[in-house]
Formats: structure tokens, sequence, C-alpha cells
């Protein structure tokens, strides 16, 4: 099961084109998780001899850069560069590559990086998400007029996006908040 629905909305989006592609998922978690996948990695890469590997988040990335015998893209999402020790590796995995993609200017800022860069916004399809009016949508929502709603933008048990400092700040407003998980949602 592919978590990170714009990983999954990238993959998808390929089936449309005659591209040849494959995928590798990390199996694991933290740096240790993350090394047991470095032989089976790079026997991937001999073995299928891709053109180029484009990896999301730096850790990701610095493993997929151990090898150099294919060029490397990596593009970071933010947990992978606001974090001090997560920044470091990510630094490291950043001067490996040929190419790094930020979502945004201040991931840039963040790394220091000043290598071959491009600035790619994560999108929204205009063709399905357009501004209507506020009223409006609230009543095709069943939503109440009065209450002040504040989207999360995960999974409330993803511990990266950080529940509880949410929760935290919304119980401390004075009007009625409610807090919506956002799971199980497409973003095309």
């Amino acid at each position: 099961m592919i978590n990170q629905s714009f990983v999954y909305e990238q993959i998808e989006s390929l089936k449309n084109f005659e591209i040849d592609y494959d995928t590798y998922f990390i199996k694991g978690r933290g740096v240790f998780g993350y090394l047991k996948n470095v032989i089976p990695l790079i026997s991937k890469i001999n073995s299928y001899k891709p053109d180029i590997v484009h990896a999301h988040y730096g850790l990701s990335g610095l493993l997929v850069s151990l090898q150099n015998k294919v060029p490397v893209i990596i593009t970071f999402h933010g947990s992978d560069t606001n974090d001090d020790k997560i920044n470091y590796l990510s630094k490291i995995g950043a001067k490996l590559a040929s190419v790094c993609i930020f979502v945004n200017h201040k991931q840039k800022f963040n790394m220091n990086y000043r290598g071959k860069v491009g600035i790619i916004p994560c999108g929204v399809n205009m063709e399905v998400f357009f501004p209507i009016n506020k009223m409006h949508a609230r009543r095709l929502l069943d939503l109440d007029k009065e209450k002040l709603y504040i989207l999360f933008p995960s999974r409330f048990d993803n511990r990266i996006k950080n529940y509880s400092l949410a929760k935290k700040v919304t119980d401390m407003l004075e009007q009625d908040v409610v807090l919506v998980e956002l799971d199980g949602y497409s973003r095309s």
C-alpha cells in the first residue's frame, strides 16, 4: 500500500504515457530501516537499468544516491528539510543527486542548497477544485454555518503531521472549531 497519495498520483499519471518505469518502496522506518534497503535497491537498479531514478524525500534520495551509475532526482516534501537530524542526511543526498526538486522556496533555503534545483509546488486540479460561495458549499456539505472548520491535511495518527499540536492550537481558539481529518480523499 502506498501511503503517500501524491506519490501514488504520480505513478498513476505515468500510466497515461508510453513510459517504461518501475517502482521500489522502502521497507522499514528510521535510518536503520532504510539501511536494510541499500542492497535490494541497488540490485533492483542494476537489474532494471533505468535512465534516471526519481526519489521522494531526502532519506530515500540519499539511499538511492549511494549508487553512482544512474542520475538521481530527489523531490523534497518538507518533513525531510525541517527536521535538523533528517535535514543533515537530506543534505548529503542532495549533494550526491543530479537535481533536487523542492515544493517551495523555504525548503531550498532550509537546506542551504546551491546545486541544480527546481521549485515545483504540489498542484491542484482546477477543473475539479474551484472556488464557490462559502455558504453554498456549507449547505452542500451539510456543515454548520457558524462553526469554523480547519482541514487537517492527513490522518490524525500520522505522527509526522503532528495532530496533537494542531489539536492544542484549535483548543486555544475562542470560536467553536472542528478539526477535519483529510484521509482517503483524491487530490485530483
